[in-house]
């Protein structure tokens, strides 16, 4: 583990929450500064070490809430076990009610971009004051696996996963930055300490289930995103080749009123690959929400 990444997660705590059905589960989350909440959720295959800049830079006007989801960083790993997007939506509920969450605006990175579109979409006990997407499948058929998900999603995917070591890692993240906005080694190599904490990358086939979740319930989630009455806005990468301006295209196209932030040269970790402009637009959409 890097030393950066034992310092994120000495400032947090493990917490144990409980879905609905009654299963617990210890999750790492993270709380800092005061005024109206923020939650920040990571994407895949990474954890909420991808915010660490984003969310200390908010943490001077807001309570920022990051959390590793089940299954990433260093939340617990069940397996065998189904990742499903509901659950994992469950336990951001479960989380925010432990806090006492009354209202939160949210940010959903990728693999987070479901969470919060199935949040939208049953409505939460925590008032959403604002929610704004950045790179993710939001739209599932446009969705454009990358090399490496695609041999994960094949038979032999959790054979694949155990083979994954930092090289191969490396190398599969970086074709998914964009050209304008070079991203040192360094946080290739703590996203790695991330993913591989307690053998996290044997996981990495089985986290791919929420592209089954957005075959099911991707009908219902993009109409819960297009017509929610919940302040959205759109923060891209329009050189992500997984998510990139062709999503951005079609939101253009179907929701023609949200605010689009768009990061030129940037590719499918905005907050990694541009933290300033992600920050000003975070700030400029939340202080612009009703919330």
């Amino acid at each position: 583990m890097s030393e950066r990444v034992g310092r994120w997660w000495a400032s947090g705590a493990s917490v144990r929450v409980s879905t609905p059905s009654g299963e617990s589960f210890d999750l790492f989350v993270r709380v800092r500064g005061d005024g109206p909440t923020v939650t920040l959720l990571h994407g895949y295959p990474s954890s909420s070490f991808d915010w660490r800049t984003v969310g200390e830079r908010l943490e001077g006007g807001w309570r920022v809430i990051v959390m590793d989801l089940l299954g990433f960083g260093r939340s617990e790993k069940p397996w065998p076990h189904v990742y499903g997007i509901l659950e994992q939506a469950d336990l951001v509920e479960a989380v925010w009610a432990g806090l006492g969450v009354a209202s939160t605006h949210l940010v959903v990175h990728d693999y987070s971009s479901s969470i919060g579109q199935e949040l939208v979409s049953r409505g939460t006990a925590a008032r959403l004051d604002s929610i704004t997407y950045l790179n993710g499948g939001i739209y599932p058929y446009l969705h454009r696996p990358t090399e490496a998900q695609q041999l994960l999603r094949g038979p032999d995917g959790d054979e694949f996963a155990r083979a994954i070591d930092a090289g191969l890692f490396a190398s599969s993240v970086r074709a998914t930055f964009g050209s304008g906005h070079p991203v040192p080694d360094e946080v290739v190599d703590d996203m790695w300490s991330t993913v591989s904490h307690d053998g996290g990358q044997r996981l990495a086939a089985g986290l791919l289930h929420y592209i089954d979740d957005r075959a099911v319930h991707g009908d219902r989630w993009i109409a819960a995103m297009e017509h929610t009455g919940v302040p959205s806005a759109f923060i891209w990468g329009p050189e992500d080749p997984v998510s990139g301006a062709h999503v951005l295209d079609e939101v253009r196209s179907r929701m023609p009123g949200a605010p689009v932030f768009e990061l030129e040269g940037v590719g499918h970790w905005p907050m990694l690959e541009d933290p300033d402009s992600v920050t000003a637009a975070i700030r400029a959409t939340i202080e612009g929400s009703p919330g």
